[in-house]
């Protein structure tokens, strides 16, 4: 015989030998992922040095093949009575990681599921409408769209840039400052010729 049990500790479920299961149905031996394959196929006793876990018994069947759709409506579901119809509707989760198994099937989307529709369906999102296109009928001119033309660089380069014109203020102040900039070299040169007559009218005369 065999039990559809689920791990309290890991929310996993798995099918083992009834054998492996505790009189009170609480608890399970568990041989470890590397060697539960083996020991499931041949219904192996539990051993000493297996670990025990915390489980719950969902189902009882004599054939390990018989629990097998009740293993996959309760990872789509986590009830094990849920109708088949109920499955279809049941949108199916996340790929579940079994830490008990890795010899059993991995969960897929339904395969009447197109992929566009299956990936649409997972991310909750909706597919965005698709614009309708409108061709033009026999006869029908179809506008065109005015360009500008692309002008090579080198006549870019060729055409003369305009001159922007600057208001009269601007000139005034131009004129003003080169005046202020001449008086300032007059007034250099001149204070030169100051320092140097009084240079020369401090020297001693000869008679």
């Amino acid at each position: 015989m065999f039990a559809l049990i689920k791990f309290i500790k890991e929310d996993s479920c798995e099918i083992v030998p009834f054998s492996w299961i505790s009189p009170d149905l609480k608890s399970c031996k568990w041989p470890g992922s590397n060697s539960a394959k083996r020991a499931i196929e041949k219904q192996l006793p539990p051993q000493d040095n297996w670990s025990t876990n915390a489980i719950e018994v969902k189902s009882i069947a004599s054939t390990f093949e018989e629990l097998i759709p009740k293993r996959t409506k309760y990872l789509l579901t986590s009830n094990v009575d849920t109708s088949d119809d109920e499955c279809e509707k049941t949108r199916p989760p996340k790929k579940r990681v079994i830490k008990h198994n890795e010899f059993e099937l991995v969960l897929h989307t339904s395969e009447n599921l197109s992929p566009a529709k299956s990936a649409t369906e997972s991310s909750g999102i909706p597919s965005p409408p698709i614009p309708a296109m409108k061709l033009p009928s026999e006869g029908e001119n179809v506008p065109t769209t005015s360009i500008d033309p692309v002008v090579p660089r080198t006549q870019q380069e060729s055409q003369p840039t305009p001159t922007t014109s600057r208001p009269k203020g601007y000139l005034f102040e131009e004129k003003v400052l080169r005046k202020l900039n001449q008086l300032s070299l007059d007034i250099s040169e001149l204070s030169a010729d100051v320092r140097s007559l009084k240079h020369h009218l401090r020297q001693p005369h000869q008679p």
